[in-house]
């Protein structure tokens, strides 16, 4: 998440304030195990949610560090003033497991119609063995701010 979060910094930087960040670990359901790291730690989810121009968002990266999955970062727009981000999160983590660690289709076309998107790591070489540069970082967050349109 050291990317993610650098990446997150970013964007404080330029047009969003940031509302709430952290980490959380992902529930365990009865029958799906992806909650869990190969190594058997908790697979955790990094949540910020943010304001930009008075819009709200939810920014969402899983860890995938055990290479069980790729999961590109998610962008949700907050769809009604009124929006209960945290029951949504649960509900969002649980599909998510479901979905054996794949972003939820139905679930988010009908919770957040035209408001979500998934925006791709930026890729490393194979000698930087996972470290970003920071132009990467820019970028990444370039394409997150661009999505917030």
């Amino acid at each position: 998440f050291e990317a993610f979060s650098a990446m997150v910094e970013l964007l404080k930087t330029k047009e969003c304030r940031q509302e709430f960040g952290g980490i959380r670990k992902l529930p365990a359901l009865a029958g799906y195990s992806k909650h869990l790291l190969e190594d058997g730690n908790p697979r955790c989810i990094a949540l910020h949610l943010l304001t930009k121009r008075g819009h709200n968002y939810a920014l969402l990266e899983v860890d995938t560090s055990d290479n069980k999955n790729r999961l590109s970062t998610l962008l949700l727009k907050q769809p009604s003033p009124r929006f209960d981000w945290p029951a949504e999160i649960i509900t969002l983590e649980q599909n998510l497991l479901k979905k054996s660690l794949n972003w939820p289709t139905p679930y988010l076309k009908s919770v957040f119609p035209d408001h979500h998107k998934r925006i791709p790591h930026p890729r490393t070489s194979s000698e930087s063995k996972g470290l970003l540069e920071p132009s990467s970082l820019q970028h990444w967050a370039d394409r997150v701010l661009a999505a917030m349109a």
